[in-house]
């Protein structure tokens, strides 16, 4: 049967009940020191997840506490859901409504190299002044378009180059590398 003879024996082997508790203790301490309490009131303003919409987070208030970790909620569109509090997030009522974020993934664009047009504005050049002629008369141009250059732009470089040197003891052979 399961029952343990007392001996001294059994004495010097530690108890892993008391390990398992001590560690218990350790790892809920961890926990309350980082956890915060969420508290869910009637009549909050929250945005709540819906899970049928596209739109992830539905802006709405609670109607009922339903238990200690849920409530239902009233969404926008006039639909009652129960959720729990990991599905509820606290809204302001003085802060302007805030965009409702979508579950949708980024793309993000592949770098390449392009052509860049630069504007380049004409110089203007100062109104000569009566009396000298010491001054250079700039022609001015037949279209006041502004220039465009273009400029090629590099690739973003990821990993740097690594310099080659050959070995001292191939100098006399021909090899490339």
């Amino acid at each position: 049967m399961k029952l343990r003879s007392h001996t001294q024996l059994i004495q010097l082997v530690p108890s892993v009940e008391n390990g398992v508790r001590n560690k218990q203790s350790q790892q809920k301490a961890a926990h309350d020191y980082h956890a915060k309490e969420r508290e869910i009131l009637e009549g909050q303003a929250v945005y709540a997840k819906d899970f049928r919409n596209k739109k992830a987070w539905m802006s709405g208030s609670v109607v009922e506490k339903t238990g200690p970790v849920s409530a239902r909620v009233q969404l926008e569109n006039g639909t009652v859901k129960r959720r729990h509090q990991d599905h509820v997030r606290r809204r302001e009522n003085d802060v302007a409504e805030e965009p409702v974020i979508s579950v949708t993934p980024s793309v993000t664009p592949s770098v390449t190299p392009s052509v860049i047009p630069v504007v380049l504005p004409e110089p203007v050049a100062a109104p000569p002044t009566p009396g000298v002629s010491d001054q250079l008369e700039v022609p001015k141009s037949p279209s006041a378009a502004p220039t465009q250059t273009p400029v090629k732009t590099s690739p973003l470089v990821t990993r740097p180059v690594r310099k080659r040197v050959r070995p001292g003891y191939l100098e006399d052979y021909l090899c490339e590398l």
